[in-house]
């Protein structure tokens, strides 16, 4: 039956006058009580004029903070250092029951012990929970008392040894931050803390009498935090040292903390300004890094995340900002960045002094390559060729057959530079109006080009066109840019062999075919040139058979275009085009 009993206060028995401060099952001075037993007690307590026991400077409620949408899968997961979806005061330490599912909540503010001695907490929850009680009203000094791994029932308070804490002293009339943190997955949903006062009576859940909810007063604004460096994605080579630098205010208040975390893992904390750290012999992989900072009233915030990236010893690869292949000037050749790496350029082998960043600009011809040194990783670049025109020159590169039958007509090329003008030639004779870098021929004749450049000139070999169809074989020219060297005649009798290269245009991988003289017996000599007349490939066969056929592999660092390729056996030679296209 229901019985109403009222706890008169103050009291005054002798010289000494009483005041309520508590039922041993909680509650209010004037309450309802359910009696089930004719021998059961009720005890009120009572705080006597100058005694120990102090009143407690409660006001009745609790703070609960609630983020809606929340699918982390532990308590360190709740977002407590962001706004929460909503925030409510509690009357009781105990939340809502089966409200939603997807969720994280957070009870918090400060607890009156009505006396001083050793008081023991519990918690219950569904799902998990932890339990924060700190040693004074200051949030920053809290400590994991209790928690529940996985779920309870509600208000069953003894599912595991981990939900009751240890006997914790407390002083009567000290206020101590408490704070517990829910996190709910989905179906029941449930969360409560109790206590055991010094005189072994329970309050579970502890009641409002005993509480106040959290302010922020004294301790100024929640701290800003940032991470000033390194730079977002910025890459390493392992095993890394990274250090990470981070600024932190709090208006009105101080910064006692700043903690650098890889996810939810801590990985240092750095406690005066400036605040940074190092994390050392960093293995493989890419990593999310935020900065967390506390001020002095335990007030957190998290800083926006930076991504770091470790990589293994990877081969340096030289891009080029531009041609490798010119007449004059120069060509910046730059290769990844890695924090914290240091470089050596070298050219034909030997070091360039000063040459010491991600990118060089190279202005002399040679072969360049780059060392990256990161830590205990030391890598060496494939070589980059650099072709830098050294002197006025004159070239021709034919586009196709010099020999061609009546309507057809032989694409001539020549060599460009910045400030050249040009005036093709035939039989010795200007050609009017021919006095662009290319010319189409479509008469038979030798041609040559003059180049003029600043009141210089250079003229080019001679080349010669025909006009000669002939049924059933592959029509070849001839051209001659070694005046040592005597050009072949278009007669079947003097024409020394045949060539066939395939496949034409190719990707730097092709073959040779041709039949030699019956009578000769000297060494092939196979050479190819650029279009600056520079030869990018050299070769001597033997023979040992009349039908030579030869593989060629181009350099893959070669830009595409077109190549003149020239098979020379003693004094004769033949030559013909190879487009390079990739």
């Amino acid at each position: 039956m229901q019985r109403s009993l009222s706890a008169t206060s103050p009291q005054t028995m002798g010289d000494s006058t009483y005041t309520y401060d508590h039922w041993s099952q909680g509650g209010g001075a004037a309450q309802n009580f359910l009696v089930t037993d004719s021998n059961q007690s009720f005890k009120a307590f009572y705080n006597a004029s100058g005694g120990t026991s102090t009143a407690c400077s409660a006001t009745g409620t609790i703070t609960r903070d609630f983020w809606s949408n929340f699918t982390g899968a532990s308590v360190s997961d709740v977002p407590v250092n962001t706004t929460p979806t909503s925030t409510s005061n509690l009357t009781i330490f105990e939340g809502p029951s089966n409200v939603a599912d997807k969720y994280g909540s957070r009870i918090r503010g400060y607890i009156c012990p009505p006396v001083t001695g050793n008081y023991t907490f519990w918690i219950a929850s569904d799902n998990g929970s932890e339990l924060w009680l700190s040693t004074s009203s200051n949030p920053s000094a809290k400590v994991k008392i209790a928690s529940v791994s996985s779920y309870t029932l509600p208000r069953e308070w003894t599912k595991y040894p981990a939900q009751k804490s240890a006997a914790i002293a407390l002083t009567a009339g000290t206020k101590y931050y408490i704070e517990a943190i829910h996190r709910e997955g989905d179906q029941g949903d449930h969360l409560a803390v109790g206590w055991q006062l010094p005189n072994g009576s329970m309050e579970r859940p502890i009641p409002g009498s005993r509480l106040s909810p959290f302010t922020s007063s004294g301790g100024g604004t929640t701290p800003v935090v940032a991470i000033t460096a390194p730079a977002n994605n910025t890459t390493y080579s392992s095993p890394a040292n990274i250090t990470f630098d981070a600024t932190a205010s709090s208006s009105g208040g101080t910064i006692t903390k700043v903690e650098f975390y890889n996810g939810s893992s801590l990985i240092g904390q750095d406690l005066t300004f400036p605040y940074t750290y190092t994390w050392m012999n960093v293995s493989t992989g890419t990593y999310t890094i935020k900065a967390k900072a506390t001020n002095n009233t335990g007030q957190t915030a998290l800083s926006s995340p930076i991504t770091v990236i470790v990589q293994g010893c990877a081969t340096p690869i030289i891009t080029a900002l531009g041609s490798t292949t010119m007449c004059s000037g120069s060509v910046t050749l730059k290769t990844t960045a890695v924090s914290g790496a240091s470089y050596q350029w070298k050219r034909d082998g030997v070091s360039i002094s000063g040459a010491n960043a991600s990118s060089y600009t190279a202005s002399s011809t040679g072969e360049n390559q780059v060392k990256v040194i990161s830590g205990s990783c030391i890598s060496w670049s494939a070589p980059t060729k650099v072709s830098i025109q050294s002197g006025l020159r004159a070239t021709i590169t034919p586009g196709g057959p010099l020999e061609f039958c009546p309507g057809g007509n032989v694409k001539l090329f020549g060599n460009t530079c910045s400030g050249y003008t040009f005036q093709w030639i035939k039989d010795g004779a200007n050609i009017p109006g021919a006095n662009a870098a290319n010319y189409i021929a479509s008469a038979a004749g030798t041609y040559q080009l003059r180049v003029t450049q600043a009141g210089t000139n250079a003229w080019s070999s001679l080349v010669t066109v025909q006009i000669n169809c002939r049924e059933g074989e592959e029509e070849e020219g001839a051209i001659n840019p070694d005046p040592d060297i005597s050009t072949i005649q278009e007669e079947e009798s003097d024409r020394p062999f045949l060539m066939k290269v395939y496949p034409n245009p190719t990707n730097g991988l092709f073959t040779i075919a041709f039949n030699m003289p019956a009578d000769a017996n000297e060494k092939i000599k196979i050479r190819i040139v650029n279009l600056l007349g520079q030869e990018i490939y050299n070769k001597e066969l033997t023979v040992i058979d009349q039908y030579i056929k030869e593989t060629v592999e181009l350099d893959p660092s070669l830009p595409t275009g077109i190549y003149t390729l020239q098979v020379l056996i003693g004094t004769k030679m033949e030559n013909t085009n190879v487009v390079l296209a990739r």
